[in-house]
């Protein structure tokens, strides 16, 4: 191989070529675990850079073919970056009816994340649930995993075995868009309210679908938020899911291997033997003044919540 020529091609800088242009000329006589790293990097780099000369950060070319068998170049045409939703788009076309993951998903979904650093898109393969593969947009521009831990763990009182730790992370690939109820957030009015609706139990927040009114001026153009779905709950006993859409809570387990298997299984649409059975109400109250709703932009291009807001005046359990 040319690697001179190599390197013009890719951009890689001198340094790494010259390690493999040794004395005895092309052939690499490094070590293997540096020929290993050496080669991880051009590859990478490889990478990323048909990533984004596909998508446009890059000029352009277009070539003519001359009638001797040259060809010239004949044009240059400066295309601009596409929009999130674009990007989500053209991720999902290419997911339909697919359970696996093609390396040109896994380039959309880097570059994604590379112009649209937040929220966080996720691409998630078809058998982690047994279905088709799809994209997973996040409600929360922070997703951290160790606040997702934190809240489990509070909420349980017991610390989490390497299986427990496993299965959230599955959790935190569901459709829904979990992520986990930021601290600032865990005496919100509809915690205050689910407390009261379902006074049976010391619910806990531990992941949630809600996007925060401090966080929502910066979702990129073009993406819309809707309404909450289903909220990740606990107390020293159990896990619950609170579904918003019908208002309902489930128990939904001693584990969160339960509650991963119920929710892989559809045990919230208690339409078959073993689903999860809703808990009786204590209020029955209209849940949608507690919980912040956002579903579209003023003409000016803020958000303002689709419900007046108020407050849940119960004592907060300690």
């Amino acid at each position: 191989m040319n690697l001179g020529k190599f390197s013009r091609i890719y951009k890689f800088p001198p340094a790494v070529i010259k390690i493999f242009s040794v004395s005895s000329g092309n052939s690499p006589t490094l070590p293997s675990k540096w020929q290993s790293a050496v080669w991880s990097i051009m590859g990478a780099s490889f990478i990323w850079r048909g990533c984004l000369g596909c998508l446009g950060r890059f000029r352009k070319k277009r070539w003519e073919k001359r009638p001797t068998g040259d060809f010239v170049e004949a044009q240059v045409i400066e295309t601009a970056i596409p929009s999130f939703v674009d990007f989500l788009e053209h991720i999902n076309q290419l997911l339909t009816n697919e359970t696996h993951i093609s390396p040109e998903v896994i380039m959309l979904a880097d570059a994604t994340r590379v112009h649209y650093p937040r929220p966080l898109v996720q691409v998630v393969p078809g058998d982690v649930w047994g279905g088709d593969a799809y994209v997973v947009i996040k409600t929360h521009l922070v997703c951290d995993f160790a606040a997702a831990r934190h809240n489990a763990e509070a909420a349980r009182q017991e610390r989490f075995t390497e299986d427990d730790l496993e299965t959230l992370r599955l959790l935190l690939t569901h459709a829904c868009g979990w992520s986990a109820t930021y601290a600032n957030h865990l005496a919100d009015p509809w915690i205050r309210y689910l407390r009261a609706e379902f006074g049976n139990y010391e619910l806990r927040p531990i992941l949630d679908t809600l996007y925060y009114g401090e966080e929502i001026h910066q979702l990129p153009t073009g993406l819309v938020p809707g309404c909450p779905s289903m909220f990740l709950l606990g107390d020293v006993d159990s896990y619950f899911i609170y579904a918003f859409n019908n208002g309902e809570l489930y128990k939904a387990g001693v584990s969160l291997k339960e509650v991963y298997d119920g929710l892989k299984d559809d045990k919230w649409h208690g339409n078959k033997e073993g689903d999860w059975v809703p808990q009786p109400p204590v209020l029955n109250d209209d849940p949608y003044q507690y919980f912040p709703i956002y579903t579209g932009r003023n003409a000016d291009g803020s958000f303002a919540p689709e419900f007046p807001q108020h407050q849940f005046l119960e004592t907060e359990p300690q």
